[in-house]
């Protein structure tokens, strides 16, 4: 089981023109832990990740880590083009020593990457998008770092990728996230905000109620299912290892 942690102590960066992005950020992510960060475009959300994965290093300050981590960019740069992406699941498979190709099988499925076998520079922004979300979770990562990971998403596939987010968190993995619109904010256990160089708790709206959840079964059957916002990741967790595709995500009013 995975039991990562990060932590940033009186973390600064500027970039080098001389204007400063955050300063004097504290910043513990435990075991379970999902903590959003929140803030505008251009806040820095993106600099403040890719610290807290080990990528950059900043201006000022310390970073702690304990485990694996895996980071999901912002921009999905990283894998060889011409690569399909179940070659590049399995090939990050291999480099960790962790999971199996089965896994990554699984992983493509449960976001509904429906043609694993094309290139990666020949799939919509969507699906390559899933594939790269999928390659952070495959190999049970210790501490999860996701730039965006609801970016570029269809309702389903978000569904889908807030309860395999939530799993990974529930089996022990550190997961740190940094979104723009307020959809982490639903699985998040803690929320900030990153604005005007500081990182503070955010204001939360109340969730919504309840959920209609359409889905099909291996044999084609469809069925509709009504969840409340407490249970629907697990809902949704329960229908893809079951094998069953999920249609539509519909919030109840």
């Amino acid at each position: 089981m995975p039991e990562g942690r990060v932590q940033l102590q009186r973390v600064s960066h500027s970039f080098r023109r001389g204007s400063s992005v955050f300063a004097d950020v504290d910043l513990a992510v435990e075991p379970g832990d999902i903590v959003a960060v929140n803030g505008r475009n251009g806040a820095g959300k993106s600099t403040l990740l890719r610290i807290a994965a080990g990528v950059m290093r900043p201006r000022s300050g310390h970073v702690t880590h304990c485990g694996r981590i895996a980071l999901l960019p912002q921009n999905a740069d990283s894998p060889p083009p011409g690569m399909s992406a179940l070659t590049w699941l399995a090939a990050v498979t291999r480099m960790h020593g962790k999971g199996s190709t089965d896994d990554a099988v699984e992983l493509l499925d449960a976001l509904a990457v429906a043609t694993p076998a094309r290139r990666l520079d020949e799939l919509s922004v969507g699906t390559a998008r899933k594939a790269m979300l999928a390659a952070a979770l495959t190999g049970h990562p210790d501490v999860l770092v996701l730039d965006e990971p609801f970016a570029a998403l269809d309702v389903v596939a978000a569904a889908s990728a807030s309860a395999l987010i939530k799993a990974a968190a529930a089996d022990g993995a550190a997961v740190l996230v940094s979104d723009h619109d307020g959809a982490a904010a639903r699985i998040a256990t803690h929320t900030l905000n990153l604005a005007r160089m500081a990182l503070e708790p955010a204001d939360q709206a109340a969730p919504p109620t309840s959920w209609r959840i359409v889905a099909a079964g291996p044999a084609g059957n469809v069925r509709e299912l009504v969840a409340s916002e407490t249970d629907r990741d697990a809902v949704l967790l329960r229908l893809l290892n079951d094998g069953e595709r999920v249609l539509r995500v519909e919030e109840l009013e």
